[in-house]
């Protein structure tokens, strides 16, 4: 209910005109306070009356720009040094002076509600709430202030921890936090046309960025196959409108949820929770992305109230993606990287391990399963040697299944020597899912993505029908296929996948049967 009316707020502040104000007044975020981006153009903008000229005079540069039709105005200054505190001036009719403002590393927190709690509910509450951190500044999207027992405890959480860590390890260096995160928030929410992108966000563009913390994915658990897609349009939509074609993002796995399993020898390959795990490690192949997994420092509730250990992995994975730390293990989670099956041994190799892995409280790795070709499952004889995992698969027909702490509460206890938990993962059979089929279209759905081949109407076969277009809906992994005539209704075709392979490169993907049905097709995502 308290969701349902904050969109009906949002939507009435969303159909409210602009207003045009005969004082010069710069944006709500633009305060005493605030942080600006070192090293990069900084957009400063507000409202005035219409044809009045305004001058921003700051570190020695003085720009000006002449209010529109609209009375909206935008100036931009040149790359500034980090340092502060330094007076700024905006002048029109009007002049207004911020007394202090600081250059440093400006985040945007941005997310649901993982991301929106606060200190206040959280672990060490007491802790921040006692800390001034004197280079670390907080905003939630207006006003500015510093980091200390006054504001602390309104803050996220995640954002906090995030920035106090990284706020200590670069002491010379001021850090802004932004916060922008709303509870129940759904991926496609955060993107063009989404309501909370025109309402919450789009009032923050273009300021100037050094980067952006996100933890969101529970509201969209129930649809992972479409959030790796949905999370790359996001992230194109916000680097374009934040002016910063490599806008990096460093982004929470979802940790574990609801009890642990009865049993480690069973997996169960459709939950929503691993899926969507997955379909965020599959954004690492997006160009400035980094991960934090930090299932090992939660306890299974749906907001983990170890946001300390979360906001720290996530500081950890900027100083390595943002700030060039090195060594990468020392920083970042390991991540599978590749797959090499040769005579029953499976070879494992992964990101972010390169001295060695090892099995944290147990003599065997846990939760480590193998599905064979009846659907039987087991536990795998699995072992680490150095940075490696081997896997014996002697005696298996076919081609099984691989699944390592693939689980909505998993509890693998494989780590690299800097303590950082491997990311759970899966080698398992690609097929297609029909979603739906009538008239001359069929809808299909990927449950692992096959990338670009995906597209192509020559990927796929179906006897007696051309295939004449093959397409995304927006925001999805979904495929809708278009045929040369109409399904005859019950009857029954196969889909065949030439081209596309298994896990193991070789084996083909198995072509899949339906049927023709009266049903309306599954709408777009």
């Amino acid at each position: 209910m308290q969701r349902f009316i904050q969109l009906i707020f949002i939507g009435a502040c969303c159909a409210m005109p602009s207003l045009v104000l005969a004082e010069v007044k710069p944006a709500p975020l633009f305060s005493d306070g605030m942080v600006l981006q070192r090293n990069a153009p900084v957009p400063v903008w507000g409202v005035a009356d219409k044809a009045e000229a305004i001058t921003v005079t700051f570190c020695g540069q003085k720009v000006s720009a002449t209010a529109d039709d609209q009375g909206q105005w935008t100036v931009t200054l040149a790359k500034l040094q980090p340092g502060g505190p330094f007076p700024m001036t905006v002048a029109g009719n009007n002049t207004i002076t911020f007394a202090k403002v600081f250059v440093g590393d400006v985040w945007l927190c941005g997310g649901q509600s993982n991301m929106d709690m606060k200190v206040d509910n959280c672990d060490r509450a007491d802790d921040a709430k006692a800390t001034t951190t004197l280079n670390l500044h907080l905003s939630g999207g207006q006003a500015w202030s510093l980091s200390d027992k006054s504001v602390n405890g309104g803050f996220s959480g995640t954002g906090y921890w995030f920035g106090r860590y990284l706020a200590e390890q670069m002491q010379d260096l001021h850090i802004g936090l932004i916060q922008c995160a709303v509870g129940g928030s759904k991926v496609g929410e955060w993107s063009p046309g989404g309501v909370f992108y025109r309402a919450q966000l789009q009032p923050l563009m273009p300021y100037a960025l050094k980067g952006v913390v996100w933890y969101q994915g529970e509201s969209n658990a129930g649809e992972a196959y479409r959030y790796s897609q949905a999370m790359e349009t996001m992230m194109a939509a916000w680097r374009k409108d934040f002016r910063n074609p490599v806008l990096p993002f460093i982004y929470m796995q979802l940790p574990r949820f609801n009890g642990p399993p009865k049993d480690d020898a069973i997996v169960n390959p459709t939950l929503g929770w691993p899926l969507l795990q997955e379909a965020q490690v599959f954004n690492l192949t997006t160009p400035n992305t980094a991960m934090a997994v930090y299932f090992d420092c939660t306890d299974g509730e749906l907001h983990p109230k170890n946001k300390p250990d979360g906001g720290k992995r996530l500081a950890l994975a900027a100083l390595a993606k943002v700030y060039g730390r090195k060594p990468a293990e020392d920083y970042l989670c390991p991540v599978l990287r590749q797959s090499t099956l040769k005579d029953g041994t499976l070879t494992l190799e992964f990101d972010n391990a390169a001295k060695e892995l090892m099995v944290k409280d147990s003599p065997a790795i846990r939760q480590f399963i193998i599905i064979c070709e009846d659907g039987t499952q087991k536990l795998a004889k699995a072992r680490v040697n150095g940075n490696k995992v081997i896997v014996d698969l002697t005696g298996e027909k076919g081609l099984p299944e691989v699944y390592y702490s693939f689980s909505d509460h998993p509890l693998g206890n494989l780590f690299n020597t800097s303590g950082l938990p491997v990311s759970p993962f899966r080698l398992a059979k690609r097929k297609h899912v029909v979603d739906a089929c009538s008239g001359s279209t069929l809808t299909i759905h990927q449950d692992i993505p096959f990338g670009a081949n995906a597209l192509k109407p020559g990927s796929y076969r179906i006897a007696g029908y051309t295939i004449t277009k093959a397409e995304y809906y927006p925001n999805s992994a979904v495929v809708r296929l278009t045929v040369d005539k109409p399904w005859t209704i019950g009857e029954k075709h196969t889909l065949q996948l030439p081209g596309f392979k298994q896990w193991d490169g070789k084996t083909e993907v198995a072509p899949i049967e339906f049927s023709a049905t009266p049903a309306p097709l599954v709408p777009a995502p």
